[in-house]
C-alpha cells in the first residue's frame, strides 16, 4: 500500500489514528508490554554498564 504524501496524507493518517482512541488503557495488554520493555531496557543498561566497566567489547553468555 502506497503512503499518501503531503498534507492530505498527514490528514488521512491523523484520522486513522483518531480511531485508536486517546486512552492507551483501551489497547489490550499495553501495560504488560510496556512493563516488559522497561524491564528489558533496565537489563540492557545494566549489561552496557558492565561492559563499560570491564573495558571489553562484548559480554559472554554462560553455559
Amino acid at each position: 500500500m502506497a503512503e499518501p504524501s503531503g498534507h492530505d496524507g498527514l490528514d488521512a493518517q491523523d484520522a486513522a489514528e483518531r480511531g485508536l482512541g486517546e486512552d492507551l488503557s483501551e489497547v489490550p495488554d499495553v501495560a504488560a508490554k510496556i512493563a516488559r520493555l522497561q524491564a528489558r531496557q533496565v537489563h540492557k543498561q545494566s549489561q552496557l554498564k558492565q561492559l563499560e566497566d570491564s573495558g571489553g567489547t562484548q559480554l559472554s553468555h554462560g553455559p
